[in-house]
Parts: C-alpha cells; sequence; structure tokens
C-alpha cells in the first residue's frame, strides 16, 4: 500500500427535515449544509422550507471536475 498522503476529519450533525450539516477539521466556521430536494425530497415525504443540495449533489460535481 502507498503512503497516505491525506486523511479527512469531520463530523455530520442530523437537524429535523433531512437537513446534515457537515463540520470538516480546519473549516469548522464553515459547515457544508445538505438537504433535500425535489425528487428526494418526494420519496422521503418532505416538503422543506428551503431546498438545499443532496449529499448526491456534492459527489457528482466531485466526480464530474
Amino acid at each position: 500500500m502507498g503512503e497516505i498522503i491525506h486523511r479527512s476529519h469531520m463530523h455530520v450533525d442530523l437537524e429535523p427535515e433531512r437537513v446534515r450539516r457537515a463540520v470538516i477539521e480546519g473549516f469548522e466556521d464553515q459547515p457544508v449544509v445538505y438537504g433535500v430536494r425535489g425528487g428526494v425530497a418526494e420519496h422521503y415525504g418532505v416538503e422543506p422550507e428551503v431546498e438545499r443540495p443532496l449529499t448526491l449533489d456534492h459527489v457528482a460535481m466531485a466526480l464530474a471536475a
């Protein structure tokens, strides 16, 4: 196995309406806020007051970059 060059340290706080706040070490003052929208919100039967990006959106963007 090769040398480890980076290890991410983070935690996720769960909030109502399927909102998740990810806190990444080194960026504690800038949490990444995820939620639900569109068909995913409909699937879970949630009508959020504010539509937020899905964790899936974040993964898709990272793969596309």
